[in-house]
């Protein structure tokens, strides 16, 4: 069965979500809509909120040469998407009456292989 792009994007905010998990983050919120964007997901950890904005790509089998295939999905965070979020990351601090100086925005990057049934994750803290 072949995946459309918001059921690609589900699958890879929940592989993320759980690796996150395994590493003591808390959810707080997932896909947090403002008119500036969308907060994939909103953890906690040792009482420090973070923001993760989740890009995903899935492939066949892992590979270490880079082609239309295999690009990083990092690639995927442009500037105006990164203006975006840190609009909506405002909004939802003053919503929730929070420290606007103690949180962490992280792009969490997931790669799928479906041969192998496995990912690798990576963490790109951005502010």
């Amino acid at each position: 069965m072949k995946l459309n792009t918001s059921q690609k994007g589900s699958f890879g905010e929940d592989l993320a979500l759980s690796y996150l998990k395994r590493h003591s983050y808390k959810l707080l919120d997932r896909n947090f809509h403002s008119k500036h964007g969308e907060i994939d997901l909103i953890m906690e950890k040792s009482g420090k909120i973070s923001f993760f904005e989740v890009k995903s790509v899935s492939r066949e089998t892992f590979s270490s040469k880079v082609t239309r295939e295999t690009f990083d999905p990092a690639d995927n965070m442009h500037e105006k998407k990164l203006k975006n979020l840190v609009l909506a990351i405002n909004h939802y601090i003053s919503l929730h009456n929070l420290n606007p100086d103690d949180f962490k925005l992280v792009l969490i990057t997931v790669e799928y292989s479906k041969k192998d049934r496995k990912a690798r994750f990576k963490l790109y803290p951005i502010i």
